[in-house]
């Protein structure tokens, strides 16, 4: 087995890296200067060559500034690596999809049968939607295998996204104050880097095929996200209160049921993911 990871110079591609090599598992990370996305033939090349079996697809990208850029990037480039896959080795290929495809309309843990009904404006979820879509039309009918993970909501030291965990991290670590806006209502399913790492690589060397909530279960609120701040604070942090007029109260959170009947379980609590945050801060 020798896995290939795109995107392997993001957030969670460069954590996956590092475990499969802690893991002694053989693996090449796949950036843009190993081959090129938009050429079939130079990832079939590439595929071939390093004698690839399995692929964790982590290559996209988040900023839907400019939706030209991200749909070339997160539909194009996996059709594009979809059909380089003929003529290679490639038995299974491990997909990142979001919670984001699901829409916010759930008042209780979503499971993997749920309607997915990306929000109108959230042109990442759309795009991670149609990936699925893409895949499961161009896989049926061939020997690749593959496993779509929807992942809860990532955080842990050194994320570019994520403006809510990254400001109560730097607020706690700098004994700052911690902005609270509104009751802090929001609800999210939110699951450490180490987590999601361990995640995929465990779809990928396991072979799973379908599509799996990626989560730990656990819905988590604002309110409680800034309490446990303080507590790591140890009193040193503040909170600031802001009122609104209208107060998000959506709540996020996937059933990992399906995925810990594989093996796999999350293990690290928003409290200890935290903690660990705030110590590489420092």
């Amino acid at each position: 087995m020798k896995i290939l990871v795109t995107g392997a110079n993001g957030f969670i591609g460069k954590r996956v890296c590092e475990l499969l090599e802690e893991k002694k598992i053989g693996y090449c990370s796949g950036t843009r200067e190993c081959f090129q996305m938009d050429n079939i033939e130079s990832m079939r090349k590439f595929l071939i060559e390093n004698s690839i079996t399995n692929i964790i697809h982590l290559a996209a990208r988040a900023n839907s500034s400019d939706e030209k850029e991200l749909f070339d990037s997160n539909i194009v480039g996996l059709y594009k690596l979809l059909q380089a896959l003929s003529g290679t080795s490639v038995r299974n290929i491990t997909f990142a999809s979001g919670n984001n495809v699901y829409g916010e309309l759930h008042d209780k843990n979503i499971d993997e049968e749920a309607l997915c009904i990306p929000a109108e404006e959230n042109i990442y979820g759309l795009s991670k939607y149609v990936g699925e879509l893409l895949i499961t039309d161009m896989l049926k009918k061939t020997d690749i295998s593959f496993s779509i993970l929807r992942i809860a909501d990532v955080y842990g030291p050194g994320q570019k996204y994520g403006n809510l965990i990254k400001a109560l991290v730097r607020a706690v670590a700098q004994h700052d104050v911690i902005k609270l806006y509104g009751e802090g209502k929001r609800i999210r399913d939110y699951i450490y880097i180490d987590d999601v790492a361990e995640g995929l690589i465990h779809a990928s060397i396991n072979e799973l095929n379908g599509v799996y909530n990626l989560s730990t279960g656990v819905g988590t609120s604002v309110k409680e996200l800034v309490n446990i701040g303080i507590e790591l604070s140890e009193g040193k942090s503040s909170v600031e209160k802001f009122e609104l007029d209208s107060e998000d109260d959506s709540r996020i959170v996937l059933n990992p049921f399906k995925i810990s009947n594989t093996g796999y379980k999350a293990n690290i609590t928003v409290k200890e993911g935290l903690r660990r945050c705030v110590e590489e801060y420092k």
